[in-house]
């Protein structure tokens, strides 16, 4: 991969990448969600188009197999990487633009935040909120991220706090 890889009409947003299957998925404030061949740079099938705003967000599985992204209409996508087909109906949830996502390692559950300064926590099989909205942050939520054994999630936010989240239970660790 040697030259930039092109497709996009306007600025990426986010990236993800995954190892095991050499693909890298972006997302960009066009609205779509591209899939690319880390080892030659191109893209693989045509763009996915389903978003109504600028995607903002995005992560795939440790496996490659499910991608998901966030858009700042407040929904998200799930989407099958091999296909480049969506995965059930939208998840909705959030009521302003969702700014962070993650899906665990044993793809169990996604994560979510959003500008509502809210995380949510979806089923990862069939979209729907596993739980309340964690509350918690008094700013803009920026970041999420899983423990290893996807027991826990810490969230990040514009109010210079961190969020430690038991995933089980659904409250806060602390």
């Amino acid at each position: 991969m040697s030259a930039p890889m092109r497709g996009h009409k306007t600025k990426v947003k986010c990236v993800a990448i995954c190892e095991s299957n050499s693909m890298i998925v972006s997302g960009s404030l066009d609205g779509t969600v591209r899939r690319w061949s880390m080892g030659s740079g191109k893209m693989i099938g045509g763009p996915m188009h389903k978003y109504r705003s600028s995607v903002t967000c995005g992560a795939m599985d440790e496996d490659g197999m499910m991608i998901v992204f966030g858009s700042k209409d407040s929904t998200l996508i799930r989407w099958d990487a091999e296909t480049g087909l969506q995965v059930g109906k939208p998840m909705k949830g959030h009521s302003k633009e969702v700014i962070s996502v993650r899906i665990s390692s044993n793809r169990n559950m996604i994560v979510s935040g959003s500008c509502e300064n809210t995380v949510r926590m979806w089923n990862d099989v069939n979209g729907e909120p596993m739980s309340k909205p964690f509350l918690g942050h008094t700013r803009m939520f920026s970041y999420v991220r899983f423990t290893a054994d996807c027991s826990s999630f810490v969230s990040g936010a514009a109010d210079k706090t961190l969020g430690p989240w038991n995933a089980s239970v659904g409250s806060k660790i602390c």
